[in-house]
């Protein structure tokens, strides 16, 4: 009744926005002392698909709002091309966890199911089954089960959280 007014679209509006916008830092080329801080839409870059071992890495400009979209590997014909939702991590960081890359993507509002993560969730499965000697493999586990939370938090206590860096920004 309300339209675009309505508190349930707009905050769906808002939410797509915060979503799928990317954060700029611009350099003043007229005073380099000056910095400018915001957020910018980037039609078609917010339509890539999230993968933990992405295809591409951007680049942002410093002194425009460019974003500019680079293939970290080569690219087949008709390959889909990924991004990595999630900040990229000093090179002498270990190794996120799947449980902690999956708490970090809770704020996009879905599970990953790139090759990585699957075969990840596969080896853990099949770990839990073998120290419960289950060999039925019809036997459906879910996705994050208290077994799995414990193994985890267990073999990486600690270990992503020196370079997490707030609710948002998930290192």
């Amino acid at each position: 009744q309300d339209g675009i007014f309505h508190p349930v679209f707009f905050r769906h509006v808002v939410g797509m926005f915060v979503m799928n916008n990317h954060h700029v830092h611009l350099q003043s080329s007229t005073d380099p002392s000056v910095q400018l801080l915001g957020t910018a839409l980037y039609p078609t870059v917010s339509k890539m698909n999230h993968s933990c071992e992405c295809n591409t890495t951007n680049s942002h400009s410093k002194t425009d709002v460019q974003l500019a979209v680079y293939a970290t590997e080569a690219v087949r014909k008709g390959q889909e091309l990924t991004t990595s939702y999630l900040h990229r991590r000093p090179a002498h960081a270990k190794p996120q966890s799947r449980r902690s890359r999956h708490k970090c993507m809770l704020q996009y509002l879905f599970t990953c199911t790139c090759p990585k993560c699957e075969k990840e969730r596969l080896l853990a499965q099949s770990i839990r089954r073998a120290k419960r000697g289950d060999s039925n493999t019809n036997n459906a586990d879910s996705e994050y089960s208290d077994d799995d939370d414990e193994e985890e938090s267990s073999s990486s206590e600690g270990e992503d959280e020196e370079y997490h860096y707030g609710a948002n920004q998930c290192y």
